[in-house]
């Protein structure tokens, strides 16, 4: 069985899996998980960014911060996450 993420998360890192090893800036983040454009804080994604980073990091796969940018994802060789092809 999968860990649960909110709908709202497994966008956030569905956004990350997209551009795996490359920062994933606020604006990024705010056109994926908010198409209508609507402005969000980004303590809303320092939020979620805890939250998966806690899920991930037990696939062997780790969420960076990049200050003052966005996020970056980076995995170790061969992990896999339960969530990927779901």
């Amino acid at each position: 069985m999968r860990p649960h993420l909110t709908d709202q998360q497994r966008a956030f890192l569905d956004a990350l899996l997209a551009r795996e090893g490359r920062t994933v800036t606020f604006d990024d983040l705010r056109e994926a998980l908010h198409p209508d454009g609507e402005e969000r804080s980004r303590g809303l994604y320092n939020v979620l960014a805890c939250h998966v980073r806690k899920q991930v990091t037990r696939f062997g796969a780790r969420i960076h911060s990049v200050r003052g940018e966005g996020y970056r994802f980076e995995r170790d060789d061969g992990a896999k996450l339960p969530w990927e092809g779901a």
